[in-house]
């Protein structure tokens, strides 16, 4: 993310997750900082933009002077792009925002915010740091860095990449679900 001023460089990584709902015909998911204790929930049916909630409660061994007498919360929401409005939008090209390139810059940030988190907010930063080394050590048997595909990429196990330069993304419909579940009764 570059959730903070960082002239286009990528200040800060996250944790996300979601489980797809076919009632509501949505992912239920969340989104969480690894050096924080927030949590911003989203509900996504598809459309160009998501609805979130978030918020941060006492930050318990938090270092920072405030941590003790401060929370937040709040709402708004999430607005998907393509790959070629993200790189107008930051004055880059397309080929800033490849599957690679994203891994090296994914693998980059953590380290550094890993490290800062452990210089400044962790009373106990030695565990923290050996994770750091370990990261930084990690490759595969042909000596390149290994670093988890994002999902979504054409190497993440298994999916190909969603298309999302149109008004929306397509989710599964629960009325053609349930349409074809009925046809199989039937035997048709």
């Amino acid at each position: 993310m570059t959730f903070e001023f960082s002239e286009g460089k990528y200040t800060q990584t996250q944790g996300i997750s979601a489980v797809y709902s076919e009632q509501l015909n949505a992912f239920e998911g969340q989104v969480h900082s690894n050096t924080d204790n927030w949590a911003i929930r989203y509900w996504d049916d598809g459309r160009k933009t998501v609805p979130r909630i978030g918020w941060e409660g006492h930050d318990e061994g938090d270092m920072a002077p405030d941590a003790a007498s401060s929370s937040w919360s709040i709402f708004g929401e999430i607005t998907f792009m393509s790959v070629e409005e993200v790189a107008q939008l930051f004055n880059k090209s397309t080929d800033e925002f490849t599957p690679e390139k994203f891994k090296q810059v994914y693998k980059n940030t953590w380290i550094k915010g890993h490290e800062k988190e452990a210089a400044t907010d962790n009373p106990n930063p030695e565990a923290e740091l050996e994770i750091v080394e370990e990261v930084k050590d990690e490759t595969d048997s042909a000596g390149e860095t290994t670093v988890p595909a994002a999902p979504g990429t054409a190497d993440d196990g298994g999916t190909d990449p969603v298309d999302d330069s149109a008004s929306g993304r397509k989710l599964a419909s629960v009325a053609a679900r349930f349409a074809s579940a009925a046809l199989r009764v039937f035997g048709i």
